[in-house]
């Protein structure tokens, strides 16, 4: 069989691009799929998160397993035939950990093909932007409003407060200003 992925890359402007891939291969081909097709450059780690209807990130499947244990399965261990049963079926891949091109991936159609082709691009709208949608990170909010955390990190930044510029003017001698003398050139 031969399935139909379309990505649509977490951005303002739509960026979308169907994938078709064949059953047998693995979550590291279609990483390397995804990844040419977006125009991205290559040594970057990546993972997918399956999820839900909701795409709640779930379970994590990372490129590489960087685990202490080595207990992580990676791409290479899964095929798109174990992940994906059905039409609509969802993952999450997210592509550089620096940057963090997040790609909302879904089996648009399944194909009765027994085809064992090279993954390929049939459906690509729009322009890979130049800098990833900026994401922000939301924390725990009980652990913000525990007063003792809260204390304790007003209190650091009321110390960034009291930098004073004076200090910054000084000469600090360390020992070793002598060796550089214009005298001894």
């Amino acid at each position: 069989m031969q399935y139909v992925f379309r990505c649509i890359l977490d951005v303002e402007e739509d960026v979308i691009r169907d994938i078709t891939i064949s059953e047998k291969a693995t979550l590291e081909n279609f990483h390397e799929a995804i990844r040419e097709a977006f125009g991205m450059r290559k040594g970057e780690m990546a993972s997918f998160y399956k999820t839900n209807e909701d795409w709640d990130q779930g379970d994590e499947i990372p490129l590489f397993d960087m685990s202490e244990a080595g207990t992580t399965s990676e791409m290479r261990d899964h095929k798109i035939s174990s992940l994906f049963s059905r039409k609509d079926d969802k993952i999450i891949f997210v592509y550089d950990f620096m940057a963090l091109w997040t790609f909302f991936v879904y089996v648009h159609e399944i194909k009765q093909e027994d085809k064992n082709d090279a993954p390929k691009v049939v459906l690509s709208i729009g322009k890979m932007p130049n800098k990833p949608k900026e994401k922000k990170f939301k924390s725990d909010k009980s652990s913000i409003e525990d007063e003792s955390y809260k204390s304790e990190w007003e209190d650091e930044e009321n110390k960034d407060d009291d930098y004073d510029e004076e200090e910054d003017d000084r000469e600090d001698n360390y020992g070793y200003e002598s060796d550089f003398d214009d005298d001894e050139r």
